[in-house]
């Protein structure tokens, strides 16, 4: 079986080129633009989401950068699925296995990974890097799938960011607005999650 990062990148690649083609040609005066974008960033984080697990779990197997060397690795694996077991258990620290792995931010991969990927490799190295951009497309994202006032909190703290102040801004608006930036913000999304996922295969 080969663990290779450049394949999940090409596959992520394609993924938010098929995205970015559906911005592209949504007519400007769509009424369905606002919601369409909604799916384009749900779709684009669970894209982010498996890529980021499909990443650790290949370096655990050995995975390597295009300068030959791979990880630092604890606890090696020999499958993706033996690599998912393994963080589950902590790389053997625990009796009875996480019952889920998260990829949602910095602190939750970190803790995914526990165990079986050194903590100063170059993977955990990207994803604090980026842990803000992290953080942000999966709490925006969780509103788009949920639209409760647990999600919109959080959505509303990425509001604040950009404007300096509440604003009750649509969700939808809120993606593809060029009013305050010329890139929108759903775009910005798919540039970093092409950037990040770039970045761990590049390795250090």
């Amino acid at each position: 079986m080969s663990f290779s990062l450049p394949a999940t990148q090409r596959e992520v690649n394609g993924q938010l080129a098929r995205l970015s083609q559906i911005l592209d040609d949504m007519p400007a005066t769509a009424a369905s633009r606002y919601a369409l974008s909604e799916i384009v960033l749900i779709r684009a984080a669970a894209v982010f989401e498996s890529a980021l697990a499909a990443m650790a779990y290949k370096i655990a197997c050995g995975a390597t950068f295009p300068t030959g060397a791979g990880d630092r690795v604890l606890v090696a694996a020999r499958s993706l699925q033996g690599a998912r077991t393994a963080m589950r258990h902590e790389g053997g620290a625990r009796a009875n296995p996480k019952e889920f792995l998260k990829w949602t931010k910095a602190a939750f991969i970190g803790e995914s990974v526990k165990g079986v990927l050194d903590p100063t490799c170059h993977y955990l190295q990207t994803c604090r890097h980026f842990g803000q951009q992290i953080a942000e497309i999966f709490e925006v994202r969780h509103h788009a799938a949920h639209k409760n006032s647990s999600s919109r909190e959080k959505y509303m703290k990425w509001v604040r960011a950009q404007y300096g102040q509440d604003r009750n801004i649509q969700l939808g608006y809120f993606l593809l607005t060029t009013n305050l930036f010329p890139v929108s913000n759903i775009q910005r999304y798919l540039t970093t999650i092409k950037v990040v996922t770039e970045d761990i295969t590049k390795g250090p």
